[in-house]
């Protein structure tokens, strides 16, 4: 099989694998009241209120108190754009944060490649994102609305983006 064919089935196995593990069921289950409850928070008042360069409480002031946030804006971006496209949903709630986990599992196999070149970079990444995908916190938490799957991919990809810069002439 020529090095083309296997990188094309390696990369659709591990897609359709990722989106049995990260969409199916997404809209399941109990809502985890604190991050979840945050993040749907945040979100709707986002489009509320339309203020978008921090979190604003329900009353469309900035939190203080018990409750604060103090986290980068781009997850709550994300919310209020799934909120807004889907309407308010759990799944609408999650889906940004399945994204990005599978931003992550698609980065773990282009790193594969990437350090190993030929067919051995192929099972190399392919074995990556799979060891990613079935791990116990990528189906806890790479499903949920927390922030860490966003940053994950974001440190990820800054890291593939450094390595291909470092890699080109010039």
């Amino acid at each position: 099989m020529s090095l083309q064919k296997q990188a094309t089935w390696a990369l659709s196995a591990l897609f359709a694998l990722s989106l049995l593990v990260l969409f199916w069921g997404l809209d399941a289950g109990r809502i985890n009241i604190y991050d979840e409850g945050l993040y749907g928070m945040y979100g709707r008042t986002l489009l509320r209120y339309g203020v978008y360069l921090h979190a604003v409480d329900i009353h469309g002031d900035f939190p203080s108190g018990i409750v604060k946030f103090s986290k980068p804006p781009l997850s709550v971006w994300a919310v209020a754009a799934s909120l807004k496209l889907l309407g308010p949903s759990l799944f609408a709630l999650r889906l940004p944060f399945a994204l990005a986990s599978l931003a992550v599992t698609l980065l773990a196999f282009a790193f594969g490649r990437l350090l190993e070149p030929g067919p051995r970079g192929v099972w190399l990444g392919f074995a990556w994102g799979v060891a990613w995908l079935i791990s116990y916190g990528t189906y806890e938490h790479g499903r949920t609305a927390t922030i860490e799957p966003m940053l994950l991919a974001c440190v990820m990809a800054a890291l593939y983006a450094y390595d291909r810069a470092q890699a080109s002439p010039g």
